[in-house]
């Protein structure tokens, strides 16, 4: 994003950065071996798809695995896939993931919010 708003960064930490996130979405495990809750590896595979130049087609099984296990995420993760799959061009399962989220949320005469739980 700091490259797209053109500031000046460094290409080569940002492709180590990228790839260890590959690393941690692949084996599916943090870095001190506990597993990857849902939301934060909605937020890996956001990442990982706003910080490359062009969508990559090898990246676009984590979006993919996502999209297939998105039930599992709560209503933050699931507008991070929203947002990722609309990196990438795929706006039909973009809007399939926003009607799902626009479904749920809980609205009242002054608010609208989605029920949310931290672990």
């Amino acid at each position: 994003m700091a490259r797209r708003a053109g500031y000046a960064i460094n290409g080569y930490a940002l492709n180590r950065g990228r790839e260890s996130v590959k690393h941690l979405l692949d084996a599916g495990k943090l870095e001190n071996g506990r597993p990857i809750d849902p939301e934060s590896r909605a937020y890996l595979v956001y990442a990982l798809n706003v910080s490359g130049d062009a969508p990559n087609a090898a990246e676009a099984r984590y979006v993919d695995d996502l999209f297939a296990k998105r039930a599992e995420l709560q209503a933050y993760g699931r507008a991070l896939l929203a947002l990722a799959l609309k990196s990438r061009g795929d706006d039909n399962r973009a809007r399939q993931v926003v009607s799902e989220l626009e479904r749920e949320a809980r609205v009242t005469d002054f608010d609208a919010h989605w029920e949310s739980v931290r672990a």
